[in-house]
């Protein structure tokens, strides 16, 4: 019982640091030269957003998007998306037969009014989307119907597009023009943002996603059900294995900052591994995203680093005796982020004093009374471990021969093969320290 608790908490706090670390990598827009500027969240966040919510892939941002395509990924930002049929036998139109690619969805976009065919009654699944057909897509999806713009139903509906700001990073400004991918991404990002016409709430509550107190998509919800981890491994080929799609596909991080492609998240990956001998590894299938914590490599720029060592105290400030305030690892005070985190190191927590751990940190500078600027440290996750010089890798759960699945609870090989359980571990030694901050040390 106590190991599964360990487990919910860990990845729950995680889950925040992953998401903290998205909007910490994302919080500077990068303007690109083809792109329309638009505002708060970057394109690199949106892309995840919308990958995270099943709508589209970034691919190839200046790729122009097909009728067919777009009918399938208007399906899937609504609340149709788990009614399209698997096989379809019937015609979704007089041009797309129910054999034809995203069939389902085309049929299921023009039964709910979201696209229209045209002349004829073909859909003309090949040719390019247009603005003209994203307004009205979006617009039926927030509840709006033709009776809400009088005798001129185009410009109403251009106008309503705008003013709602739909277009936010739309680079297509004429209604016949062809949308791209990276438009289709930001067009989609707008509507979970933007409010439906008749509940004023934000139409992200479809995908179950909400908007955070930044007015931007927070899709963490979504986020927790597809992260996995915490893997420590101790090779770049168990770190390759750890993972169920190839690196040189994925999108990489290094302690909460974009690591490059490939070949450059390597140098970054092996340096830790060779100079710690660990590395910290958290994924998602989904988004095909690897984000890796390692120790500090004096780069300022980073957010996150790992910390390893043993913990000497708990701290809990005189108003709060039961959610503690700060750790001291190896003499070093660390605030605690999160209530997650806070239980981990509280009385009813796991980790004890003595542990071995490893911390991931967030540095931030404050200014002290007299001006002067000085560091804080945030623990945002902890793993604990046993052993990191010999042949076991271990987290917070168990010690084994390679690393651990969070989700199975079972230990794998570094070819995903189970193999024992392994147990829990702990190590009361070492003594509770001294209190720099007046708070009751535990």
């Amino acid at each position: 019982m106590r190991s599964e608790r360990r487990n919910i908490a860990l990845r729950s706090g995680m889950y925040s640091l992953l998401a903290g670390a998205l909007f910490s990598v994302f919080s500077v827009p990068v303007m690109e030269a083809y792109a329309v500027s638009f505002s708060n969240a970057t394109q690199s966040y949106r892309d995840q957003v919308i990958s995270v919510c099943g709508i589209a892939e970034s691919t190839d941002p200046s790729r122009y998007v097909s009728r067919s395509e777009f009918a399938r990924m208007t399906v899937q930002a609504s609340q149709w998306k788990d009614t399209v049929a698997a096989v379809n036998t019937v015609a979704a139109a007089n041009d797309v037969p129910a054999s034809a690619e995203n069939s389902g969805y085309i049929r299921t976009a023009l039964r709910n009014g979201l696209m229209r065919t045209k002349l004829g009654g073909n859909f003309d699944p090949d040719s390019y989307v247009t603005l003209n057909d994203a307004i009205k897509a979006c617009l039926t999806l927030l509840g709006y119907t033709d009776e809400d713009f009088g005798t001129d139903v185009a410009g109403g509906r251009l106008s309503t597009f705008r003013a709602l700001g739909l277009d936010d990073g739309v680079s297509a400004q004429q209604s016949t023009d062809a949308l791209t991918e990276r438009d289709c991404i930001n067009l989609f990002y707008n509507l979970l943002k933007t409010n439906s016409k008749d509940t004023q709430t934000a139409y992200g509550t479809v995908l179950d996603v909400s908007i955070s107190s930044d007015g931007e998509v927070d899709a963490t919800d979504l986020m927790e059900t597809e992260m996995e981890g915490p893997i420590l491994v101790k090779t770049w080929s168990q770190l390759e294995n750890a993972v169920p799609f190839s690196l040189k596909e994925a999108r990489l991080y290094y302690n909460g900052t974009d690591a490059g492609n490939y070949y450059a998240a390597e140098r970054y990956y092996s340096s830790q591994i060779q100079t710690e001998g660990w590395m910290i590894l958290y994924y998602s299938e989904a988004q095909k995203t690897v984000w890796a914590y390692g120790t500090d490599d004096g780069s300022s720029d980073l957010p996150y680093h790992c910390i390893a060592g043993r913990l000497n105290a708990v701290y809990y400030t005189s108003s709060n005796i039961v959610s503690p305030s700060s750790i001291l690892v190896d003499n070093q005070e660390y605030e605690l982020s999160g209530s997650d985190v806070k239980f981990m190191f509280s009385i009813n927590g796991d980790i004890e004093v003595g542990d071995e751990v490893i911390l991931i940190v967030q540095q931030n500078t404050s200014v002290s009374s007299d001006g002067t600027e000085e560091y804080v440290y945030y623990c945002t996750g902890v793993v604990r471990y046993s052993d990191l010089t010999g042949t076991t890798a271990g987290t917070t759960l168990v010690q084994n021969a390679g690393y651990y699945n969070a989700n199975t609870g079972e230990s794998v090989d570094s070819f995903g093969n189970a193999t024992s359980s392994g147990g829990a571990g702990n190590d009361p030694a070492g003594g509770t320290g001294n209190n720099p901050t007046g708070g009751e040390a535990r």
